[in-house]
């Protein structure tokens, strides 16, 4: 199997829905014909450079995947055929392209994962900090609470 990366324009007057419902169709045709898809990435609503078939606007996705040959062709004829779909490409990626695609891929999922266990770590140590900082303000509010209890001078009365 061959690492393919396609890029689709999806028409931008569509609902949030009928976009998710499309980008799932293509998804599925992938998944149903062997392959497995290494990465989803919508880039969300945006100008087109030029307008196409009466499109100024178009719902850019790009999916990483791995699949075999006849899957394209599958793909291929959905494009051809689907109206949501405004304009599309895919692309055999070679060696080299696939090896620094993949690594790319594994360093982004680090990335996250680091990130996640960062989150984790802080929300952990939230309650000792919380609980120290309740510690060190507890004595300082009974030191300031005298202060304020004391009585006005009597030498600033007017009578």
């Amino acid at each position: 199997m061959n690492l393919y990366e396609c890029i689709t324009i999806i028409d931008a007057s569509l609902t949030d829905e009928a976009i998710t419902e499309a980008t799932e169709k293509i998804k599925g045709i992938i998944t149903n014909g062997g392959g497995e898809i290494m990465k989803t990435d919508p880039w969300g609503r945006r100008k087109l450079s030029y307008e196409i078939n009466r499109h100024s606007r178009g719902f850019y996705l790009l999916l990483l995947y791995h699949a075999p040959s006849d899957v394209n062709k599958k793909l291929e004829t959905l494009f051809k055929v689907y109206d949501p779909i405004v304009k599309n490409m895919i692309v055999r990626l070679e060696k080299k392209q696939a090896a620094s695609a993949l690594k790319a891929l594994e360093d982004e999922k680090k990335a996250l994962e680091d990130e996640k266990n960062k989150a984790l770590e802080e929300a952990k140590n939230a309650p000792a900090e919380a609980e120290a900082e309740a510690a060190e303000a507890a004595p300082a509010a009974e030191e300031a609470a005298p202060a304020e209890t004391t009585k006005p001078d009597e030498t600033t009365k007017q009578e």
